[in-house]
């Protein structure tokens, strides 16, 4: 029995290891500086945009971008199954505080809506800088702390031509 109990600990520790490394990875991460010199954009995205997350590629495959609706400040998430791309992780944007910087003004992603799943609306959080005209610089994270947020990775925008 204990044997179990060990077994199971471990692989309760593992994803929070995980977690505290993509942190600690993120607080390192050159795009880091970008994000923070970044501004809010404006006007608001609008149409669909490629994107791109640099140091993840293997894990973010299936991932393609974002599409937004300034007009009413929503949008979703855009994944690839095989060769079509689909919408899903829907999400409102507003300007806000950044959660690890509170003095700096981001465009904050609001995932807290009935049509996401559970652990999308109470784990996931995502903000939004723009870092040239037409270039966004967003950064991820799990609310996995009430106290602090655990950054993920920085993702990469652009307007999908």
């Amino acid at each position: 029995m204990r044997i179990l109990f060990a077994l199971l600990g471990g692989l309760m520790a593992l994803p929070v290891m995980l977690i505290l490394y993509m942190d600690r990875r993120a607080a390192g991460d050159p795009r880091r500086d970008a994000f923070a010199s970044g501004r809010v954009p404006s006007p608001l995205p609008d149409g669909q945009y490629r994107g791109v997350v640099p140091g993840y590629g293997y894990f973010a495959r299936r991932w393609y971008g974002k599409r937004f609706d300034a007009a009413t400040q929503s949008g979703t998430n855009l994944w690839r199954k095989g060769e079509q791309v689909r919408e899903a992780g829907l999400f409102r944007v507003h300007v806000g505080p950044a959660l690890q910087e509170p003095a700096h003004e981001v465009l904050r992603f609001d995932y807290d809506l009935a049509d996401n799943p559970f652990w999308v609306r109470a784990l996931y959080a995502a903000e939004l800088v723009e870092v040239d005209p037409g270039c966004y610089l967003g950064k991820t994270y799990l609310r996995f702390l009430p106290f602090r947020p655990l950054a993920l990775f920085f993702i990469e925008l652009r307007a999908d031509i």
